[in-house]
């Protein structure tokens, strides 16, 4: 069965048909393809593997030796061991760059083979994850060939460091894309730049893990340089670029919102109604929307979405407090996974100044004698009545209260233990959020 699948292997790279070439060799994509793969190494030991692999017809090399790496990392991943599957990973990723990238640039060859480059770069960066997060859970490889010295950052580091000899031959290339150029990513309208957001977009996933902007930046500053001919680029590559860039920024936090806030806009623009990244866009953007003062539709969402958001629209909207929280501990597990807990968990500032905006409207309503004057013994009773915290006390009150007061989330001051005294005209009081900067920022 290997012959048979090798034999395909070479048939494409006579023809240089780089798809069909990165879909035989893209064993995690659902495909008859990729489950025939897996089918044939499970039978397999890596002595047999390397044999046939090297023995493949002299002309193919330097082929048969980054296809053996490229398998035998499929293999050890298949057997769980992580380790081994890394090493093979990177040692594909080493042979490909010296022996087909760097070639074909001195002779100014045919990128037929990006997205096979596509295929081995995102292998290794899965590789490079599934041990990361092994290690984490226990120190101890189980495969037995992990050297002790490997720390869970050398290995991301590593693999960084051999996307960024990979991009460094991609911004070498001279053949800069014209915008609106047309593009065939297994043909000759293709060039090695086209490659550049996919191995970037890599680039941002491994030091998301590490926190590590050392290699980031550089690598965001390449993309940067080339925003005007964007639109000739993969449009999948592009969306996925803004995704991550504005996951990135997110975890940043502080000001960084803003450019957050423009590449997720861009990126949920951009990206093709039927996709299902549109929903992991969104995941994102909604809970940043939210801190701008923009509050999403439910009714249009996804129903997995719908379930999340609709309570914390409601309680924004009608300043519950209870329900915001009782529904932030019903999703904490959801919210941590996707990375917005600690911001929605932010939002409650918004939703204790919807409860007040809802007694100050109430009062100017009962013609009260002083409207525009909240007790804080009144607005403890609302909590109360909302169940929100019964042991609230005065000076905590007091606290929230002079915390949106110095965010300009409201206008006004605090009478010391009495009340808080505001504008007696409500879109004085409570000034649009949009208008408030940076309050999601702490100051200490």
């Amino acid at each position: 069965m290997l012959q048979s699948y090798l034999s395909q292997v070479v048939a494409c790279i006579k023809k240089e048909d780089g798809k069909s070439m990165s879909r035989l060799l893209n064993f995690r994509q659902t495909s008859s393809s990729s489950k025939q793969l897996q089918q044939i190494l499970q039978n397999l030991s890596e002595s047999e593997l390397a044999q046939q692999c090297k023995g493949l017809k002299q002309h193919v090399k330097p082929w048969n030796v980054i296809v053996w790496h490229y398998l035998n990392s499929i293999l050890c991943c298949i057997r769980n061991r992580p380790h081994s599957a890394w090493q093979s990973s990177v040692s594909a990723t080493e042979h490909f760059r010296k022996e087909v990238i760097c070639v074909a640039n001195k002779n100014n060859g045919n990128v037929w083979y990006l997205p096979v480059l596509n295929t081995v770069l995102k292998n290794m960066s899965d590789c490079a994850v599934a041990l990361y997060t092994s290690m984490e859970n226990d120190d101890d490889d189980d495969d037995g060939d992990h050297d002790d010295t490997n720390s869970k950052r050398d290995i991301i580091v590593r693999s960084v460091n051999a996307l960024m000899l990979i991009m460094r031959e991609m911004t070498a290339d001279s053949n800069v894309p014209a915008a609106g150029s047309a593009i065939s990513m297994g043909g000759t309208t293709a060039t090695l730049n086209h490659g550049l957001f996919f191995t970037v977009n890599q680039v941002i996933k491994l030091c998301d893990m590490i926190n590590n902007e050392t290699y980031l930046n550089p690598a965001l500053d390449e993309v940067e340089k080339l925003r005007s001919v964007w639109t000739s680029f993969p449009l999948s590559d592009v969306v996925t670029h803004l995704y991550y860039k504005g996951r990135h920024s997110v975890q940043r936090g502080g000001a960084h919102l803003y450019h957050a806030k423009r590449d997720l806009m861009d990126a949920h623009r951009l990206c093709l109604s039927s996709s299902l990244n549109k929903q992991r866009i969104l995941l994102l953007l909604i809970p940043i929307q939210m801190f701008f003062g923009y509050l999403p539709n439910t009714t249009q969402l996804d129903h997995a979405l719908q379930h999340r958001f609709e309570p914390l629209v409601r309680a924004l909207k009608n300043g519950n407090i209870f329900l915001f929280r009782a529904t932030m501990d019903r999703y904490q597990d959801d919210f941590i996974n996707a990375d917005i807990y600690l911001l929605l968990s932010k939002l409650e500032l918004l939703v204790f100044r919807a409860l007040l905006q809802k007694l100050y409207l109430i009062k100017q309503r009962m013609n009260a004698a002083k409207p525009n004057q909240l007790d804080l013994t009144e607005i403890r009773m609302a909590l109360n009545i909302l169940r929100a915290d019964h042991d609230i006390d005065l000076d905590e009150i007091q606290c929230i209260v002079s915390t949106l007061i110095y965010k300009r989330l409201i206008a006004g001051y605090v009478a010391h233990n009495i009340a808080v005294v505001m504008s007696k005209d409500s879109s004085k009081a409570f000034p649009s959020i949009k208008q408030a900067k940076d309050w999601w920022i702490n100051d200490f």
